[in-house]
């Protein structure tokens, strides 16, 4: 008797043995899965196929509730269809989950900015900055500079771009954004410089082409301010900058 309840126990042994393998084997497969799958969901979310994206993520996160990539560039998703809320969820999530992660802070800095939520994003910049492994510290520069321009510490901003101008010539956020602190300073001829630099780097952006205008305005350059005018109707209508030129040409009277 004593010896079939030792051979019971034995055998008990062996099969909570090989349900804790199972069990392991399952939850590797299910996180190698949330890879796969917060991959597949960043692939899609660069192609702007949004629908694909937040059904691969969503996957992700069933399977891996703390794959930080994935909470990550769900994060990025929601910024993008402006669920601010849930996209500041998951960057926190993100950022909890992997704090050395300083491209996840840097993304939140962005995304607080935009938020005018001025303080905390330039924490998180600043992070990043301290972080020496991290390679495009370019990139925290000039978002530092946009952050302080927006909140409207020009000196800051200045400061800001002109360091990461420094590092590289041609960063047409950095030369936009000197742009305006120039013309703003009624530094019209530097400003004419940043402007004709951005041109040969980016595309038109509403931004850009309202600071053009105002340019060609003082440079009385009256053909180009009218060519910015009507790209900048036809191609972007409800933009913010599109009204401010009716604004602009309701006070000039034309």
């Amino acid at each position: 008797m004593k010896k079939n309840i030792i051979l019971l126990i034995s055998l008990l042994g062996v099969f909570l043995s090989g349900c804790t393998l199972v069990t392991e084997r399952a939850d590797t497969d299910l996180t190698k899965a949330a890879v796969i799958n917060a991959q597949l969901g960043l692939a899609y979310l660069q192609k702007k196929s949004y629908q694909q994206a937040n059904k691969k993520l969503l996957k992700a996160l069933e399977q891996d509730p703390d794959n930080a990539n994935a909470h990550l560039y769900m994060a990025e998703l929601q910024k993008i269809l402006k669920v601010n809320d849930k996209a500041d969820e998951h960057f926190k999530e993100a950022i909890e989950l992997a704090p050395k992660n300083s491209r996840a802070k840097n993304n939140y800095g962005v995304f607080l900015c935009s938020q005018k939520r001025f303080k905390e994003s330039v924490k998180y910049f600043s992070e990043v900055l301290k972080d020496p492994l991290y390679q495009d510290k370019i990139g925290v520069y000039e978002n530092l500079g946009i952050c302080e321009q927006q909140k409207g510490n020009m000196h800051l901003a200045e400061k800001h771009f002109r360091h990461a101008l420094k590092l590289n010539h041609n960063l047409p956020k950095s030369l936009l954004g000197m742009t305006q602190i120039s013309f703003d300073s009624s530094l019209f001829k530097p400003a004419k410089r940043y402007y004709t630099r951005y041109l040969a780097l980016a595309k038109q952006t509403p931004k850009s082409l309202w600071i053009g205008i105002l340019l060609e305005r003082k440079y009385k350059n009256k053909d180009i301010v009218e060519s910015y005018s009507t790209i900048l109707r036809v191609k972007y209508p409800d933009s913010k900058e599109a009204i401010m030129l009716d604004q602009l040409e309701g006070r000039d009277g034309l």
